[in-house]
């Protein structure tokens, strides 16, 4: 993905501080909620509530803003921002909701200033509902390679029928409602499950969903994964169309480097 979710405000420190895996591992499970006292009068946003001198509060849109109380801007965030504190040291918890586009991040609060000292990510394995072909299901879950990667624009049989597409990356996390990447059809500007939808039924929310092409066993496949981590693999084939379930058998957060 060529952005992320997240939009850090001029107050974040992009830098991430020297901490290992083990500091981080401490700080992520043994750091505490700190006391929030609840801001019915705060003119900005709702469910403010204020902890020291941050504070958080939502827009119309449920969008979360960690500010000061003088109104300096920190971090805003599609999902949750918690307050923790640990051996007498602020942290601001950021972005902790499983989701394809959240990125996990602690962050130190200091001098009026948060800086990022922990990244991670969330690894789900999936397992496949209605996989008649188990080597399919093996292939789509324990290898990432044969995925087309982000920004490429490709000339690819997507249909299967012997003429190839030329498709094009698209990247729209906005940090708005509807976040997404996909491909379009270069010749149409139509986005591919726009394209499955209309020609085949397929029921796809263009929203909070993430879109990747591979290849298996000579046959090309579209992959869409929504913001939940459950994903559909289309096979078209001439006229007709398979579609395959997954859902996340586990999920697990990591730290990332």
């Amino acid at each position: 993905m060529t952005k992320i979710v997240v939009a850090l405000a001029l107050g974040a420190t992009l830098l991430f501080s020297a901490r290992g895996d083990r500091e981080c591992g401490a700080i992520l499970a043994n750091a505490t909620a700190k006391p929030q006292t609840p801001l019915s009068d705060w003119a900005y946003g709702t469910n403010a509530g204020k902890t020291g001198d941050l504070v958080i509060y939502q827009n119309g849109y449920g969008k979360y803003f960690l500010e000061t109380a003088d109104r300096k801007s920190l971090l805003e965030l599609q999902s949750k921002i918690e307050i923790k504190e640990r051996n007498n040291k602020t942290y601001i918890f950021a972005d902790f909701t499983p989701s394809i586009f959240t990125k996990p991040t602690i962050y130190e609060y200091e001098n009026n200033a948060i800086s990022a000292v922990c990244a991670y990510g969330y690894d789900a394995d999936i397992k496949c509902d209605n996989c008649a072909d188990r080597k399919l299901e093996q292939y789509i879950t324990q290898a990432e390679s044969p995925f087309a990667k982000d920004n490429n624009n490709l000339d690819i049989d997507i249909d299967n029928n012997g003429k190839k597409e030329a498709i094009k990356y698209i990247d729209n996390l906005s940090g708005g409602r509807c976040d997404y990447e996909s491909y379009i059809l270069a010749d149409t500007n139509e986005d591919i499950t726009a394209y499955l939808s209309r020609r085949y039924g397929a029921d796809i929310n263009k929203c909070a969903k993430s879109v990747k092409i591979f290849s298996y066993e000579n046959k090309n496949y579209i992959y869409v994964k929504d913001l939940n981590l459950n994903a559909k693999v289309y096979l078209i084939d001439g006229e007709n169309i398979k579609e395959y379930s997954f859902t996340p058998a586990n999920i697990s957060l990591s730290i990332k480097r």
